[in-house]
């Protein structure tokens, strides 16, 4: 049994408590609050020294607007008033960011009232006001973010030998690709912090081979009191019949690591007949651009915005148009929430299906033919419309291999209950003499009547 001594950890004061609850704040928030910090001093400065009259009172230091008798006024001058390093007004995004961080700084030494982005705080309705005129400013539209990476992409990329299993850049280049894709990580937090521990390769009872991964801290799950009852699930990624699947790309590289532990991404070594590696780590600004330097050398250039930050954009859409649920994609990107839905972009087969229905009718064509094309690009490019296409097929010919209607009927009915195709519902018959048949099924909202 530990004695009294050894039993308990070193004697925390209020300062060690507050360095404490800030080295668990992930590093973009922190970052976050270090700018407002510094915003606030130079708006503050600014007005002091060019409008001393109406600045009576205002505090210079952020940490001493939680005594300030009138904060509330101070923050939503502040709001108002502050423009960026060109003089010219911050995004609506950035507003909302600077209103968040100022109101976690402010909460976290003693502020008691309200979020400024709440409904109840009288801040709000001023951030709204000035997002509004910014929008009608044009300020704000355009949003930019990472865009998907297509098919097209990914097998240039293969064939350019930029991704590649025989040397020590493309197979780190092919693990760091589809960690991004497969395993749905962002950018450059998520892949700096991988750990070789965090991937197991498994086999399962049916001889199976797997990536079993469990995602550390995320974003979005920081395992804390307000996520505890969340559970954590590992990503289990089968093997394929692929020479180049994930499972083979993974075991491949943790054979040729120099380590069995600790941070994943380790230097490659050039010159060697084989994939090698060194002890050293990548570094975070290498990490950040990998994707960016790997279209790059394939020759992919063209307006999209490219960013490692579009793998995990291009798992959850590719996911999403191959009709898994939200909660099967929630799992691979580490969301609680539906947020997840931020991330699934249109395919570009979708945005050319939608251009074709949209397009000014072709006046050398008969007007008729227009529609058909709408028509058909809907089909083809509704991967849940297919689906059910080839169930109702699929139904059909299951009623006409059947020539007795009556034993028909209790066949059809056990057939479809068995596949779990669509819920029988009911079976109805007119003239005595033709005994015509309707069969009508439901799937959710989908109704198919089979006449017969």
């Amino acid at each position: 049994m530990a004695s009294i001594e050894s039993r308990y950890g070193d004697i925390f004061n209020e300062n060690d408590v507050v360095e404490y609850v800030e080295s668990a704040k992930p590093t973009n928030t922190k970052r976050h609050e270090d700018w407002v910090v510094k915003l606030w001093s130079d708006w503050a400065e600014h007005r002091l020294k060019n409008n001393a009259a109406e600045s009576i009172g205002l505090p210079t230091k952020l940490e001493l607007v939680v005594n300030c008798e009138h904060i509330i006024n101070w923050v939503i001058k502040f709001i108002l008033e502050i423009k960026n390093n060109e003089g010219k007004d911050y995004t609506p995004t950035s507003i909302k960011c600077i209103a968040a961080a100022l109101y976690r700084y402010l909460k976290a030494r003693g502020y008691k009232g309200v979020s400024f982005l709440s409904r109840h705080s009288p801040v709000c309705s001023v951030i709204d006001a000035k997002l509004k005129k910014l929008k009608a400013s044009g300020i704000g539209l355009q949003v930019k973010r990472a865009d998907c990476v297509q098919i097209s992409d990914e097998a240039k990329l293969w064939d350019e030998n930029v991704l590649n299993m025989s040397t020590s850049h493309g197979l780190l280049n092919a693990v760091f690709f589809y960690n991004g894709k497969v395993l749905a990580l962002r950018g450059r937090s998520e892949h700096k912090d991988l750990q070789i521990e965090q991937f197991q390769l498994k086999n399962d009872g049916d001889g199976k081979n797997y990536v079993e991964f469990w995602p550390l801290v995320r974003k979005t799950a920081q395992g804390s009191v307000k996520h505890s009852k969340i559970r954590s699930e590992a990503i289990k990624q089968f093997d394929t019949t692929n020479n180049n699947s994930y499972y083979k790309l993974i075991k491949l590289y943790l054979s040729k690591l120099p380590v069995q532990s600790g941070p994943f991404y380790r230097r490659p070594i050039t010159g060697k007949s084989e994939p090698r590696y060194s002890i050293q780590l990548v570094g975070i600004n290498t990490i950040g651009t990998m994707l960016k330097k790997m279209f790059n050398e394939a020759g992919i250039v063209d307006d999209r915005v490219i960013s490692n930050h579009g793998l995990r954009a291009t798992a959850a859409t590719t996911l999403f148009e191959a009709g898994f649920s939200q909660r099967t994609i929630s799992v691979r990107t580490g969301h609680i929430s539906s947020a997840v839905n931020n991330y699934i972009r249109d395919s570009k087969n979708t945005h050319i299906a939608i251009s074709n229905c949209l397009e000014p009718v072709n006046v050398e064509a008969n007007p008729s033919d227009n529609f058909d094309e709408c028509e058909a690009d809907e089909i083809e490019h509704n991967n849940t419309d297919k689906v059910e296409q080839n169930e109702i097929i699929k139904s059909l010919d299951i009623v006409e291999d059947n020539v007795d209607l009556e034993i028909s009927n209790q066949n059809m009915k056990k057939k479809l209950n068995e596949e779990n195709v669509f819920k029988y519902e009911d079976v109805q018959s007119n003239e005595a003499n033709e005994r015509p048949i309707i069969l009508e099924f439901t799937r959710g909202t989908k109704r198919l009547k089979i006449s017969m």
